[in-house]
């Protein structure tokens, strides 16, 4: 019994493990291997030239042979593995290690993603997107008005030492007060120029259809030209540019151009930059801790290179166009006044709400004498603005967010009041990235300062209804 004991456990222990050959697959590249491995990988090799010749060839005749050769080759390979592997397995069983396992797991993957189909992508063609125009030559930068002199520069005040922590909470968001520039000025309507209604057209046009500057700079130089060919003498004066023409008509820019602040968006007026053109904004002036007393300091300008050296232009800028000049252009308009008093003559059941007139606010809103602020005989003079802010991407192929700050008068009725002719656009948010909550105040600041002034009363020289002008 003992020596047939012996036998056994002798028998069970003489194990042979199998001599690794080499595997000239992409996978191995020459590595010793398991000759199960190899045959694995030669015959994922077979299949995958099986399929990406199928793919490549098509529906021609010499694909069908291909093909068929292929099968052969496959069907010969396959019997030459089963032969060796019926040899093999006659042999004594090998135990395995955990490098082959995980190598014919991985085989077995390979071999999944094998049975799949494979195509050859053609290539897509690529459209031009964007065109590049040549640029038009504009005179408008000769205004001294368009962008910040080197002579400005040096006039900046050099003394603005003021001690932040004094600052109280209510003048924290104060905006700069602007200088002479910012008065509002009526244009005047005694142009001598007997061809002024060509001008006058063509600014109509462009605002209609929202035609950029370039544009119309073009298609007024065309006119000048060809109307000069027709009549040299009668069109001697007929200007070559944009800007002389705005010149001509007397239209003043009438915006109110901030400098701010890319960190914290403090303003800043262009002509009274802090020393150094280092933002020099508190946000908490009494704070307990040391370093949230401290100044921003971020860089308000940047150099831009010319030919003559670098220039100094802001980082972000904070256009506000001109309140004063967009409502004088509305009361212009046929029918604007006739549409402001229709609110007033409204049969509304009293117990619904259809509109912000038939709220409490709207019907108990005071002014300076505790009488009703909107009334039916001061429907068309006491405008009530409704400010809105809304966010958006100018940019298809950039993530660039700004914004605007635009008011619609309430007084328009419900259909019309919110027309693209009827928006006050009040002024537009820098970018990248959208201002923060808390910052927006910055923002607000010089906005509130001008509503202030209209709510003390505004003289409108002359509108459709009122030759002789009237106050709102």
């Amino acid at each position: 019994m003992s020596s047939s004991n012996t036998q056994k456990t002798e028998a069970t222990l003489s194990t042979k493990t199998r001599n690794k050959v080499q595997c000239d697959c992409s996978k191995c590249n020459g590595r010793l291997v398991d000759p199960r491995t190899r045959k694995k990988h030669e015959e994922e090799e077979n299949q995958m030239k099986i399929r990406y010749s199928s793919a490549k060839i098509g529906k021609s005749s010499p694909k069908k042979k291909r093909i068929d050769d292929d099968e052969e080759n496959l069907n010969t390979s396959k019997s030459s593995i089963n032969l060796e592997s019926e040899n093999a397995s006659n042999s004594s069983v090998s135990t395995e290690t955990s490098e082959e396992t995980e190598q014919e797991q991985h085989s077995s993957n390979v071999l999944f993603r094998s049975d799949q189909s494979i195509g050859v992508t053609t290539k897509r063609k690529r459209r031009e997107k964007f065109q590049t125009l040549e640029p038009v030559v504009s005179e408008q930068s000769d205004d001294p008005d368009d962008h910040i002199s080197d002579d400005e520069r040096t006039e900046i005040s050099e003394g603005s030492g003021d001690d932040e922590e004094n600052i109280s909470q209510d003048e924290r968001f104060t905006a700069p007060e602007l200088g002479s520039d910012g008065v509002f000025k009526y244009p005047d309507s005694d142009i001598k120029f007997s061809e002024s209604w060509i001008l006058i057209w063509i600014f109509k046009y462009q605002a209609r259809f929202r035609l950029p500057d370039t544009a119309i700079n073009s298609l007024i130089g065309f006119l000048g030209q060809l109307l000069k060919d027709v009549d040299a003498r009668r069109f001697h004066d007929f200007p070559s540019s944009s800007y002389k023409a705005k010149q001509l008509l007397q239209i003043d820019k009438g915006d109110n151009t901030y400098v701010a602040c890319p960190k914290c968006n403090k303003l800043y007026n262009s002509e009274d930059l802090p020393l150094e053109c280092k933002c020099n904004f508190v946000e908490f002036p009494n704070h307990p801790m040391r370093k949230h007393r401290e100044s921003c300091g971020t860089e308000l300008m940047k150099n831009i290179p010319i030919a003559n050296g670098y220039t100094q232009h802001p980082q972000m800028v904070f256009p506000m166009p001109d309140l004063k000049s967009q409502i004088l252009a509305m009361y212009q308009r046929p029918d604007f006044e006739q549409n402001m008093t229709k609110w007033a003559h409204r049969h509304v059941d009293e117990n619904m709400l259809a509109d912000i007139y038939d709220g409490k606010i709207w019907k108990t809103f005071p002014s300076e004498d505790s009488d009703p602020f909107f009334t039916q005989e001061t429907a068309d003079s006491h405008l009530g603005l409704m400010i809105n802010l809304d966010w958006f991407q100018p940019f298809e192929s950039s993530v660039y967010s700004t914004g605007v700050i635009y008011g619609v008068i309430c007084n328009l009725p419900r259909e019309i009041r919110f027309r693209e002719e009827n928006m006050l656009i009040l002024g537009l948010l820098p970018g990248p990235n959208e201002v923060k909550v808390d910052q927006i105040n910055h923002y607000l600041s010089p906005i509130v300062d001008i509503l202030l002034e209209f709510w003390d009363g505004v003289d409108l020289q002359k509108t459709t209804n009122h030759q002789n002008g009237r106050t709102i």
